[in-house]
């Protein structure tokens, strides 16, 4: 084995590292809002714990009266983290009004060209022409 094969396995088995992070504030200066940001990936290793959070949040009692999703750290999604994401926005609609307020660039991407650019009312900004 090549020492590039060594390395490219003990990455392989590094993948209980968290590649997501969930944080979730409020403050006073919008009242009855959480904003709520991920930074890293969303796929399906991080799927589980970016929908425990986000469904803790939609019901917790305490937790305002809406939530809004900062996803511009989201580096990577795939099917399921769209998927996710669909799955948030059916929750909200019966628990608490989500919406999207950010999405970075390759999210942005998805979002426009999978059917679903209006997935918790995300409005993406204008292109820019260059």
């Amino acid at each position: 084995m090549s020492a590039g094969d060594a390395t490219v396995k003990e990455h392989m088995m590094d993948v209980s590292a968290p590649r997501i992070t969930v944080t979730a504030t409020t403050t006073e200066l919008v009242p009855g809002v959480v904003r709520v940001r991920a930074v890293g990936d969303l796929d399906a290793a991080t799927v589980p714990v970016f929908r425990s959070r986000l469904s803790a949040l939609l019901t917790d009692e305490g937790g305002g009266e809406r939530v809004e999703l900062d996803l511009s750290g989201i580096d990577f999604c795939d099917v399921a983290g769209l998927r996710a994401l669909q799955a948030v926005g059916d929750a909200a609609q019966a628990q608490r009004p989500a919406r999207i307020t950010a999405a970075g660039p390759w999210l942005d991407v998805l979002l426009r060209l999978c059917p679903i650019p209006r997935l918790l009312d995300y409005a993406p900004p204008p292109a820019t022409i260059e």
